[in-house]
This record gives C-alpha cells, structure tokens and sequence, in this order.
C-alpha cells in the first residue's frame, strides 16, 4: 500500500488489472491440472513456451516496469524538462511503454520529436531539471522585424511574463541566490 499510495489513479488501475490477470490464469492452470491429469504432461512444454516468450518480450517487460518507476517521486511527468547522454528535451507524453519528448539537445527546440522505451529509466541516469527546483523550463520564441523598437517588444514581454508568473517570480525571490541564471 505504501507503493501504490505514489502511483497515479491510472497507474493503480493498470496495476490491479494485470494482478487479476495473473491470478486468473495461474487459477485456471490449476483447475485444468485438477480436472485433467493428461494437462500436467503438457506442462514442461507450456514451462518453456513461457519462457521462450518471456524472453522474446523482456524489453517490453523492462519498458512497463519502468512506467510505474517513472511515475514515482524519482521520476519525471509530462511538462518536465529531462535529459540523459546527449539528449534533452521536455516531455510531452509517457505511456506504458513509450516516452516522447520536444528535442532541445542543441539548447532551444527543434522541432524534431523523440521517442524511447521507458527502460532507459533503468539503464541510464536521467536528469530531471523540472524537480531540481521545482519549476518546468520554458521557451518563448518569436520573430522581430529589423524596423521594430527592440526596447518596447523587451518591455512588453517582460510585463505579460511577470504577470503570468508573478507567484513563481516571487518564490524565486524568496531561495534568493539559490537560483542560477
């Protein structure tokens, strides 16, 4: 229960469905061994038709463990900014088996999208720079003509993005030099 108290609704509800499953299966072998003695000849040849799929799947496998990792208090979530070796980039879906994120390896977005299995959660360290302080980067990109007053555009974006943050700006001006420009 202390696991499952971390875990998503969406997460739980995978979690006891697949445990049904399991259980069900591992009932029904019983009952067909009970009811059938010829199904315990056909049991060391089921052993290793499971193993052999077991073993065809464990990537998959790993990628589905690692979901439930990802959404603990060591993992990341959709908005974060991640990265681990030479990729970065925000977060922008995290499925079962899948994590897509914006690229932002070359230190402003791409545009390209990537996607890799979950289990690099647990082959690899990853970086969450959204938990290091508990804010998500943002990017703001836009176009500017040269006969622009470069002044007022600078003003009038800093005035909409302290209004919209003005609560982060002040938690920031609270750590004092804790934050790093």
């Amino acid at each position: 229960t202390k696991f499952a108290s971390h875990l998503s609704e969406r997460r739980r509800k995978v979690l006891i469905s697949l445990n049904r499953i399991v259980f069900s299966v591992l009932i029904a072998f019983i009952v067909l061994g009970l009811v059938f003695s010829q199904f315990i000849n056909f049991l060391p040849f089921l052993a290793l038709f499971g193993t052999g799929l077991a073993f065809a799947v464990r990537d998959t496998i790993s990628s589905f463990i690692a979901w439930f990792f990802i959404g603990g208090e060591k993992g990341y979530k959709t908005g974060d900014t991640i990265n681990f070796g030479s990729i970065a980039g925000q977060v922008l879906e995290v499925t079962p088996l899948l994590t897509t994120l914006r690229d932002q390896s070359h230190g402003y977005n791409t545009g390209k999208l990537i996607t890799f299995p979950n289990k690099v959660f647990m082959e690899q360290p990853i970086f969450n720079a959204s938990r290091r302080m508990g804010y998500t980067l943002l990017e703001l990109s836009f176009l500017v003509s040269d006969d622009s007053d470069f002044e007022k555009a600078k003003q009038g974006l800093q005035e909409i993005i302290y209004d919209i943050n003005k609560e982060t700006i002040e938690s920031i001006a609270k750590k004092g030099d804790k934050v790093i420009k």
